[in-house]
This record gives structure tokens, C-alpha cells and sequence, in this order.
């Protein structure tokens, strides 16, 4: 089930300069639409997906790509627990 994520900022910017290697760009369900670019919360950044493991340590997710250029396969990333936030 997708759902909204959110994440340290640090880890998300991580994962997106390994998917960009790949042509993927990890979406934001959060923006400011004026500046273009995601709302920072505390340090935190909101992300959608959808968990597809878990350890005690860390989840691992699908998050979705491609709302900008159209590249929809989504982007599989483990999240160390300490780094998200569970609302």
C-alpha cells in the first residue's frame, strides 16, 4: 500500500544522486509549486511509497519516479529507521 513517507533529507538527496544515474527522479508529494522545489519540514522531506520489507533497523521502499519526466518505474531504497518519521 502507497503511502506518504516522511524522511531525513540526507537520505533522500543520497538516493536520488544514485538514481539519477539512471535516468530516475524520485518524486515529492510535498512542493512548493512557486520555487519548485520539495517543503522542507525540520530537516525532513515527504516522499510517497509504498514499504516492501522491514528489518528492526530499516524499511525498504518503492518510492515513486517519474511525475517530472515521465519515468515511472519507481526507485527501490532502504531507509535506516531513525532517518523517517511514522505518522
Amino acid at each position: 500500500m502507497k503511502q506518504e513517507i516522511k524522511v531525513k533529507r540526507w537520505v533522500i538527496d543520497k538516493a536520488q544522486e544514485t538514481a539519477s544515474r539512471y535516468n530516475t527522479y524520485i518524486d515529492f508529494t510535498r512542493r512548493d509549486e512557486t520555487l519548485g522545489c520539495p517543503i522542507e519540514d525540520d530537516g525532513y522531506v515527504y516522499v510517497c511509497g509504498e514499504v516492501i520489507s522491514e528489518t528492526d533497523k530499516a524499511i525498504q521502499a518503492k518510492l515513486e519516479s517519474g511525475q517530472v519526466l515521465g519515468s515511472c518505474k519507481g526507485w527501490k531504497v532502504w531507509i535506516p529507521k531513525s532517518q523517517i518519521v511514522r505518522g
